[in-house]
């Protein structure tokens, strides 16, 4: 065989296992949904990992936008809910999360300590309101912290912010009872021991676990 064909059929299965379906550009049918609501990509090795397969409308330039990933996560019907890295050139996926429950969201690079780490809220619809946990991952993608309310049911996802001392500030939602009296209504009539959904946040030592600070609307 000629050594040079038997290069270039290497370099081109090399190639193969390495690559999938680039982005496409300003495409018109994948705008108008014509590709469906979510396209997407799978590989054979591992069918667990769901691609998303993006239209650039804009191309990046470097000197716009010098980050070297995006931080992603999926939501919709029928796709598996993760938190993902996507290499900015390519929008390819380099690092794929596991599925801790049916949701995720907020998925970002957040600094405390002079350290980064990955966060993503992960949880489910309790009612109409969002009811989960937070998960902090370091950069060898081990988990260091599952972050729980104090005194509270779950983590509402919304919004989640680390402190540079590595301090956590979560939303969270509360049902609690409540004196509604004043907003009754002739159709409605609220007395002192109605329930009210109360919206909190709370700052949380990650090191200690000690709530730091706690707000609620009500107050």
């Amino acid at each position: 065989m000629d050594m040079r064909f038997l290069l270039v059929l290497l370099l081109n299965l090399f190639s193969l296992s390495l690559a999938d379906i680039p982005p496409f550009v300003n495409d018109q049918a994948y705008q108008q949904g014509e590709l469906g609501p979510y396209p997407r990509q799978t590989f054979f090795s591992d069918p667990a990992v769901i691609a998303p397969l993006a239209n650039v409308v804009v191309e990046q330039q470097d000197a716009a936008f010098p980050a070297t990933y995006v931080t992603w996560a999926p939501h919709g019907e029928g796709i598996s809910t993760v938190p993902q890295l996507l290499d900015t050139r390519t929008l390819s996926v380099v690092y794929q999360g596991p599925q801790y429950d049916e949701d995720t969201f907020g998925f970002s690079v957040q600094t405390c300590n002079n350290t980064d780490f990955l966060v993503w809220w992960a949880g489910t619809s309790i009612n109409g309101r969002a009811a989960g946990f937070i998960y902090i991952v370091d950069s060898t993608y081990h988990q260091v912290w599952n972050v729980s309310s104090i005194g509270l049911e779950y983590v509402d996802a919304h919004d989640v912010y680390l402190t540079p001392d590595c301090h956590v500030i979560y939303t969270a939602y509360q049902s609690r009872i409540f004196d509604l009296r004043e907003f009754s209504t002739d159709k409605h009539e609220l007395t002192e021991e109605s329930w009210l959904m109360d919206s909190y946040f709370q700052e949380v030592d990650l090191a200690t676990n000690e709530l730091l600070f706690e707000w609620r609307a009500s107050d």
